[in-house]
């Protein structure tokens, strides 16, 4: 037993002597990034009195940025607070995302719930014209679409009229196509009801008949009657024989595909989203 305890502290002092220089190192870490807050606030705190509005509003959000990098996430959503009280507008949509980003991120699902309703309420104070970003758009509705506690902190409705919010200025084609393919039928049926868009009565049937769609195959529904034109090499008509013809599950045919791939510059850009459609059933 003695051997057995005196083998026992060799093994404590090793095991002690072995991690004694990482305590240090982290305790020495914790101190250099305590001097990296310092130091970052104490020049801000100094250059701040001497900037315009806009200066200071991006040094704001690079102060956000890098504290995010070195994970101090608390401070920099203290730096994105401060960048959004100010009366810059040109590119708040991005200091948004970034800040809803930061509070999933660390789990802060009530802080989100109450920063998505401060959003939502300066999306409509300030009639943002988010066509002109659209990229901002997309992020944002990637992002409340595909964090997996969205529906714990918001109710479907509320999700809904942030999307009318966001997307009131134009019918986002990117996101509707992108809905399709991940086969999210519901959240696609809700961005068709609220666009503004005017649509011919069988465009609007068709995207009707393409959300009613479960799976590939139940594909049959579609209607193309409004692409079907005299002109033979027409996009959108050969798009819908192309179509058609993977439906009945026929032999692929060289001389239309040669036809339809000629016809493809004339394309509207309208339509992309639908020929990626096409190509994804094909493959």
């Amino acid at each position: 037993m003695r051997m057995l305890t005196k083998f026992n502290l060799i093994q404590i002092f090793l095991l002690v002597l072995l991690f004694l220089p990482l305590a240090t190192f982290s305790s020495e870490t914790k101190k250099e990034r305590l001097d990296f807050i310092r130091n970052l606030e104490s020049r801000i705190q100094k250059d701040i009195p001497k900037m315009d509005m806009e200066k200071r509003y991006q040094i704001y959000v690079d102060a956000a940025r890098e504290l995010h990098r070195f994970h101090f996430n608390n401070y920099a959503v203290k730096y994105l607070n401060k960048a959004l009280l100010l009366e810059v507008k040109s590119s708040k949509v991005p200091v948004w995302i970034k800040l809803l980003g930061i509070h999933h991120q660390e789990g802060q699902l009530e802080t989100l719930k109450v920063d998505l309703g401060r959003f939502n309420n300066w999306v409509n104070t300030n009639k943002v014209k988010l066509s002109t970003r659209a990229k901002s758009a997309n992020d944002f509705y990637t992002f409340i679409t595909s964090t997996e506690s969205a529906e714990t902190i918001l109710s479907k409705e509320q999700i809904n009229q942030l999307q009318k919010s966001f997307f009131a200025s134009e019918f986002n084609w990117v996101n509707f196509e992108r809905l399709l393919r991940h086969k999210k039928w519901e959240e696609a049926k809700s961005m068709v009801n609220f666009s503004q868009v005017k649509n011919s009565s069988n465009w609007t049937k068709l995207k009707v008949d393409l959300l009613n769609l479960n799976t590939k195959n139940s594909i049959s529904t579609l209607h193309c009657n409004d692409f079907k034109k005299t002109d033979d090499l027409n996009p959108e008509h050969l798009m819908c024989q192309v179509m058609e013809d993977h439906l009945k599950k026929k032999p692929k045919n060289p001389a239309l595909m040669a036809k339809f791939h000629k016809s493809l510059n004339a394309l509207k850009p309208e339509y992309h989203w639908f020929y990626r459609l096409v190509k994804e059933l094909q493959s």
